[in-house]
């Protein structure tokens, strides 16, 4: 069960067309970011020891379109509820509103040409290794007592999901198994990064990350999106992780069903490895 203090909003259970699931949203309350976030955790089958507990952000675009921000999802549950996929754990952190999103998947500021995109009447990013505190001082140990097997963690999202995914298998190397980051915002401050991964000691662990080469529908955009992403790719090649992977994704855009389209496969990769 959850801790009392966590209210649970919803459980649904599935048995007749699909393989036996549960997914199950709460809010918990951060001491450390000082408000609360809405969680949503899918579970089918038997936890199992040496399966990834999958954390991702940006979690109300990942299993009901009716929650998505654009209207679109994931699709996550056509995904993990197959009959022949491994059983896991998933969860799925709900972002911040409005330009906190930025604040949060962002430990740096965004540089002056990320900011103007933005359009936000203030400062915007730097928040990010709070966000990460949060994550791993305060909902992990609650999910870790939910499915104590499930010891494995593997951080996830699209975007500037991708660049706090990086940032944390660089900040939490030795809690973090693996991350999987698609279409990643690198560009919003690449410099900062880039010194970040120069200083890690090494010691990663499993790495995926991609890029579509039509993220962007403006050619000049688009080279400044897949040039961040090719420095960053060549700075943590050069620290060795366990295993890794970048792949430029053709036809690759920058939207929810681009994502749902390809993460079955990079989820297969993470589990057999």
């Amino acid at each position: 069960m959850w801790p009392l203090r966590r209210q649970v909003k919803k459980a649904f259970f599935a048995f007749l067309i699909m393989k036996p699931f549960v997914l199950e949203t709460f809010r918990i309350q951060s001491d450390v970011a000082d408000r609360d976030f809405e969680i949503t955790v899918f579970s089918s089958g038997k936890a199992v020891a040496d399966r990834p507990l999958f954390v991702f952000h940006d979690g109300q675009n990942l299993f009901d379109d009716a929650k998505a921000t654009y209207g679109r999802s994931w699709r996550l549950l056509d995904v993990l509820t197959q009959d022949d996929f491994p059983d896991c754990v998933f969860a799925g952190i709900t972002c911040g509103e409005g330009s906190t999103r930025f604040d949060d998947y962002c430990s740096f500021p965004f540089d002056a040409f990320a900011q103007a995109k933005t359009g936000a009447n203030r400062a915007v990013g730097g928040y990010g290794d709070r966000y990460l505190r949060f994550v791993y001082t305060e909902l992990l140990p609650i999910l870790h007592n939910r499915f104590p097997s499930q010891r494995r963690i593997v951080m996830g999202g699209s975007s500037l999901g991708g660049y706090i995914s990086t940032v944390a298998a660089l900040r939490y190397p030795a809690e973090t198994d693996g991350i999987i980051a698609l279409s990643n915002a690198f560009w919003v401050a690449t410099d900062p990064l880039i010194d970040l991964i120069g200083k890690q000691g090494g010691n990663l662990g499993r790495m995926y990350l991609d890029i579509g080469d039509h993220e962007s529908d403006e050619p000049e955009m688009n080279r400044i999106v897949m040039e961040a992403q090719a420095r960053v790719v060549d700075a943590v090649k050069g620290m060795n992780p366990a295993g890794f992977r970048s792949e430029i994704i053709e036809n690759g855009t920058h939207n929810e069903a681009s994502w749902g389209d390809r993460i079955e496969e990079i989820l297969r990769w993470f589990i057999k490895f």
